[in-house]
C-alpha cells in the first residue's frame, strides 16, 4: 500500500494507536501513548524518510490491548499511482529541450568550421608571400646570367658554365617553389570546399501544417491514458523518434491496429 492509502485507512477506521515496524517485526517507532493515531502517523512518515528501502509494517489498533491490523508499505518501489501524469505540455517541453541541445551542438560545429577557415586563410596568405619571394629570386637569377656570343673564342665554355650554374640555382630554388605551389593550390581547394559546405542552406523550420499534425498526434497519445500499457508504449515510441514519418513507421512495426487508428485521425 502507499502511505496515502494507509493514512486513509487510519482516518476511516478511526484508529487510536499506531506504530512502525520492519519486516522482521523490529520496532522502529513505538505506539503513541495518547489516543490519536493520525498524529503519530505524521511522525512515522518523517521517520520513514531516513530509513533504507525495504518493507515496513504500520501496525494499528483501537485500544492498548485490542486487535492489531497490519498495513504493509514498500519503500523504494515505484507505484503507478505515484508517477507524475505525462501531459501534452510535458511532451512539448521535452521536445523543446532536445531541439535546444541539437541547436547548441550545431552552433559548436559551425564555430569550429569558422576557426578552421580562418587558419587556412592565414596559411594561404603566408604561402602566397613565400611564393612571390621565390619567383622574384628566379627572375633575379635569369637577369644576372651574362649572354655569350658564338663569335667569341671562349663562347662554348662560357655558355656551358653559365648554363650549368643557372640550372644548379634553378634546382636549388625551383624545387621548393614547385612544392609551395602545389601546397598553395591544395589549401585553396580545401578552403573553397569548406566555404561551400558552410554556406549550404540550413534546415527549414516546420510549417504550420506540421505543427498542427504534431498536436493532433500528441492529443491522440494523451487520450490513451486510460490504458497505461498502450499509453506508455505510444509515449516511448514517440519520444525516441526524430520525425513524424519515423514515428509512423515504428508504430506500424509494433502495432498495426494502432497505426491504422493513427492514419484515420491525421
Amino acid at each position: 500500500m502507499t502511505l496515502q492509502e494507509i493514512e486513509k485507512c487510519i482516518i476511516d477506521t478511526d484508529y487510536k494507536f499506531c506504530g512502525l515496524f520492519d519486516q522482521n517485526n523490529a520496532c522502529i517507532e513505538t505506539y503513541n501513548k495518547l489516543g490519536n493515531a493520525i498524529e503519530k502517523f505524521e511522525v512515522i512518515k518523517k521517520r520513514l524518510i531516513t530509513q533504507p528501502d525495504g518493507i515496513y509494517i504500520v501496525k494499528c489498533r483501537n485500544s492498548t490491548k485490542g486487535a492489531i491490523d497490519n498495513y504493509e508499505y514498500k519503500k523504494g518501489e515505484q507505484m503507478i499511482s505515484e508517477k507524475p501524469a505525462v501531459t501534452v505540455k510535458y511532451l512539448e517541453n521535452d521536445r523543446i529541450l532536445q531541439l535546444s541541445i541539437e541547436v547548441e551542438r550545431l552552433k559548436a560545429q559551425l564555430d569550429r568550421k569558422d576557426d578552421k577557415i580562418q587558419d587556412l586563410e592565414k596559411e594561404i596568405n603566408l604561402l602566397m608571400s613565400e611564393n612571390s619571394e621565390l619567383e622574384d629570386k628566379i627572375t633575379e637569377l635569369e637577369n644576372n646570367s651574362n649572354p655569350v656570343t658564338l663569335g667569341e673564342e671562349t663562347a662554348t665554355p662560357s655558355l656551358m658554365e653559365n648554363a650549368k650554374d643557372f640550372l644548379s640555382q634553378i634546382m636549388e630554388f625551383g624545387a621548393p617553389l614547385l612544392d609551395k605551389h602545389f601546397s598553395l593550390k591544395e589549401q585553396a581547394l580545401n578552403l573553397e570546399a569548406m566555404k561551400i559546405q558552410n554556406s549550404a542552406p540550413r534546415k527549414k523550420q516546420p510549417d504550420q501544417k506540421t505543427i498542427d499534425l504534431v498536436k493532433k498526434i500528441e492529443t491522440w497519445i494523451n487520450s490513451k491514458k486510460e490504458d497505461p500499457e498502450i499509453y506508455n508504449s505510444l509515449y516511448a515510441i514517440y519520444i525516441n523518434c526524430g520525425n513524424l514519418n519515423e514515428f509512423s513507421e515504428k508504430l506500424k512495426e509494433n502495432n498495426e491496429e494502432l497505426h491504422t487508428e493513427l492514419l484515420m485521425i491525421i
